[in-house]
C-alpha cells in the first residue's frame, strides 16, 4: 500500500475502517464490505401513534415499543442480541469504553472481558429492561427482513447490508426510514462499530501473483466500484471519494436511507470497534442464550451481566492457554 507508484493508499480509506483492519499499528487488511448496525423504522406505524421520528436513546426505543402495544398481533421491536449487538451497545458509550482489555485486542492479544468492569455492561442491560418490559419485544429473529416488510414487525435492528433486500421487499408498501442505533444514554459520544469483511493478500513467494491480486483489490475498492457495489448492497463505501461522485450524490438525495450508515461511521469515533477476542462465535452463542433468558424473565440483570463476563472470559483464557 505504501509503494511509491501504487493508484491506491491509505489516505483514500476512512480511519474507522482501517482501525477495523489494524492489529498492533498494523493495518493487516484492506476494507471491502463495510457496514454498521441501523434501526429500520415502519413509518407509517409509528405516526399511526403519534410518533414523527425513530427513537434516539435506548429509553425513547421502550417508550416508542410500548405505544406501538395497540397494533394488535404486531410487534413493535424486534432485534436478537448477539455478540456484535452487545458489542455496538458498549463501545458506542464513549471511546473509552472496550469489550476487552488492551483496546479489545488490537494493542496487542486480548486477555480478559472488561465491559463487565467499567459500567458499560450493566449500563446496557440497565437500559434493555425497559425494552424487555414493554411486552412488545421479540427478542428473536426469525425472517427478519420479511416480518419487517410485511409490517410484522414495526421497528428491527439490522445491519445496513439488509438494505437492498429491504428495499426490493418494501417497495412502495409503507414509508420507512433508517436511523441511527438508540444510544444506551442521551449523553455517549462513541457512536457505532464497524462491521464486515476485508480482502487480503498472501504472498506465497510469488511476486507476479501477489502484483495482480494487489491489482484486483485496487480495482475492487476504486470509487466507482465501490459506488455500484454500495448502491447494490447498502454496504458503505470504503474509498473517501466514492461519497463526492456525481452519480454517488445524487444517489443519496434519492435514496436517504443508504446515507444514514456512512454518517453515522463518520460521526462515530475511529475507537468504537469489534474486539479481536479469537473465540468471537463461542462468545456469540453465549451471549445469545444469556439474553434469550434474560429477555423470557428467567435470570436477573446482574445474573445475565456475571454469566456472560464468566463464560466468555472462561472461553478466552482457555483459547488462549492451548495457543500460548
Amino acid at each position: 500500500m505504501n509503494k511509491k507508484n501504487n493508484t491506491l493508499k491509505q489516505d483514500d480509506f476512512y480511519p474507522h475502517l482501517l482501525r477495523a483492519f489494524t492489529y498492533e499499528k498494523n493495518v493487516i487488511g484492506v476494507p471491502m464490505n463495510a457496514s454498521t448496525l441501523l434501526l429500520y423504522s415502519n413509518m407509517n406505524a409509528l405516526k399511526s401513534v403519534g410518533v414523527t421520528e425513530p427513537p434516539k436513546t435506548i429509553d425513547e426505543l421502550a417508550e416508542v415499543t410500548k405505544k406501538l402495544k395497540s397494533m394488535d398481533g404486531k410487534n413493535g421491536f424486534n432485534s436478537e442480541i448477539a455478540r456484535y449487538q452487545l458489542v455496538n451497545f458498549v463501545v458506542s458509550q464513549s471511546d473509552k469504553n472496550f469489550v476487552g482489555d488492551n483496546e479489545g485486542g488490537r494493542a496487542s492479544r486480548m486477555t480478559k472481558y472488561v465491559m463487565g468492569e467499567d459500567g458499560s455492561l450493566d449500563k446496557f442491560l440497565t437500559e434493555w429492561k425497559k425494552v424487555i418490559d414493554t411486552g412488545n419485544y421479540k427478542f428473536t429473529e426469525d425472517n427478519a427482513n420479511e416480518e419487517f416488510s410485511t409490517g410484522l414487525n414495526s421497528m428491527v435492528l439490522l445491519s445496513s447490508a439488509r438494505l437492498g433486500a429491504i428495499k426490493k421487499l418494501v417497495g412502495d408498501s409503507f414509508e420507512w426510514k433508517t436511523s441511527f442505533i438508540p444510544k444506551v444514554s442521551k449523553n455517549d459520544t462513541s457512536g457505532a462499530s464497524i462491521g464486515g469483511s476485508s480482502l487480503v493478500l498472501y504472498s506465497h513467494d510469488d511476486a507476479n501473483r501477489l502484483s495482480a491480486a494487489w491489482d484486483f483489490i485496487s480495482y475492487a475498492t476504486s470509487p466507482k466500484v465501490q459506488a455500484e457495489w454500495s448502491k447494490a448492497t447498502g454496504y458503505i463505501p470504503v474509498n473517501i471519494h466514492t461519497e463526492k461522485l456525481p452519480e454517488m450524490m445524487k444517489f443519496y438525495e434519492e435514496n436517504p436511507n443508504y446515507k444514514v450508515a456512512l454518517e453515522q461511521m463518520k460521526n462515530a469515533s475511529p475507537m468504537s470497534q469489534e474486539p479481536f477476542d479469537l473465540v468471537n462465535w463461542e462468545v456469540n452463542d453465549i451471549i445469545k442464550d444469556v439474553m434469550k433468558r434474560f429477555a423470557q424473565g428467567n435470570i436477573s440483570k446482574d445474573e445475565a451481566k456475571d454469566e456472560i463476563i464468566k463464560k466468555s472470559n472462561d472461553a478466552l483464557s482457555e483459547y488462549n492457554r492451548v495457543n500460548n
